[in-house]
């Protein structure tokens, strides 16, 4: 076949027409599953196809002082039962027989878990990062040695910027890592490292420091915009370090550095945060193609 690259990748997308390709994101698991009696078990890699459907995010901060559910879960046992309550019994009827009879199966209600140590609301106390490990690894190899089988196969997500403790989680069985300042803050690059190296997704989000302050937007075209700029170029810088495209997903950011009716612009226009189509007299960033 003397087919040029251009010529073949015509076939494979159809010639711009309707495929049947999608865009999916791949969690490469570092840990097998234990089974209950011990023994390892190796699994199907677990993936997202995009446009599929909307994902739900769980979220369990392990700390005394998040905004939303400091305390109530930093003990290992709250956290689990917090868990737990994700998986619900569902009842159909059985086709199987003439006689219709009622299957219970098990399902959760959420795709993923995100698991964080270290809050970041305005004015949060700095902590090392052996704390935030002594926080979230505990409770991330709970999940995964989970006897509940759904449990412990529920995709799972490190919230964190340090590189240290994205490490120790992905080897204790996290799948994905969740950095509110996109792999950028300060004095914290081997984050960048631990991720490339790994080839786990990362969520990328948008912020400005301190989640009180600096909310204008105005010189950069309005909020959205400005995400697309700002965040755009974190995520070029990270794909330049060698963070695999199709690993990365960005986060607006809602709550940081962004006012009410900000928040408000985000919610309306979410698709045009990623959207290649959105004019603009500024450079195309990165995020207009993920």
């Amino acid at each position: 076949m003397n087919l040029s690259v251009e010529a073949l990748l015509r076939r494979v997308t159809n010639g711009g027409r309707e495929t049947s390709l999608r865009k999916v994101v791949p969690f490469i698991r570092s840990k097998s599953l234990s089974t209950s009696d011990g023994r390892k078990e190796e699994e199907e890699t677990p993936y997202w196809v995009w446009g599929e459907r909307t994902k739900i995010m769980a979220v369990i901060n392990t700390t005394p002082d998040s905004f939303s559910d400091g305390g109530d879960h930093a003990a290992l046992n709250d956290a689990m039962r917090f868990v737990d309550s994700f998986i619900i019994s569902t009842t159909s009827a059985s086709t199987a027989s003439s006689a219709s009879t009622p299957t219970t199966a098990q399902r959760s209600m959420v795709d993923v878990i995100d698991i964080g140590g270290h809050s970041t609301r305005p004015g949060s106390k700095e902590i090392s990062p052996e704390e935030e490990m002594d926080r979230v690894i505990p409770v991330i190899q709970a999940v995964r040695s989970s006897s509940n089988a759904i449990t412990s196969r529920t995709l799972i997500s490190v919230d964190t910027y340090r590189g240290s403790v994205a490490k120790a989680a992905l080897e204790a069985g996290a799948d994905l890592v969740n950095d509110v300042y996109a792999l950028t803050r300060e004095g914290n690059d081997d984050l960048l490292n631990v991720i490339k190296d790994a080839g786990c997704p990362v969520v990328m989000m948008h912020s400005r420091g301190d989640a009180g302050e600096d909310k204008e937007y105005d010189e950069l075209g309005g909020v959205i915009e400005g995400i697309r700029v700002e965040l755009g170029k974190k995520v070029q810088r990270a794909l330049d370090a060698g963070v695999r495209r199709w690993n990365v997903m960005v986060d607006p950011g809602i709550g940081f550095s962004k006012t009410v009716e900000g928040n408000l612009t985000i919610v309306r226009r979410l698709g045009d945060i990623t959207s290649p189509s959105l004019s603009s007299s500024t450079k195309p960033t990165p995020t207009r193609s993920l």
